[in-house]
């Protein structure tokens, strides 16, 4: 997870479409680690920042990201609370 978060830290605001592809790659990878780890607010948290930064991106692939985020978030908010 913190070598995604590094990604994002240094390349997060490219402009280049294939590095935001791969920044938003690497949010949805974060997300979905979280949510098996059971940490699924962390996980949705991470899923809506995707939403929020890529969700005006007309890059196809990215848009592909954006949606499968959207349907992990839905999952996330049906996993049980971490005990």
């Amino acid at each position: 997870v913190s070598a995604w978060e590094e990604l994002d830290r240094r390349f997060g605001d490219d402009a280049e479409p294939a590095v935001r592809d791969r920044v938003a790659r690497a949010l949805l990878a974060t997300g979905n680690v979280l949510l098996e780890l059971e940490r699924s607010g962390e996980a949705v948290t991470v899923y809506e920042g995707l939403a929020r930064r890529f969700g005006d991106d007309r890059e196809p692939a990215t848009r592909d990201l954006l949606s499968t985020a959207l349907v992990k978030k839905g999952e996330a908010l049906q996993a049980p609370p971490a005990e």
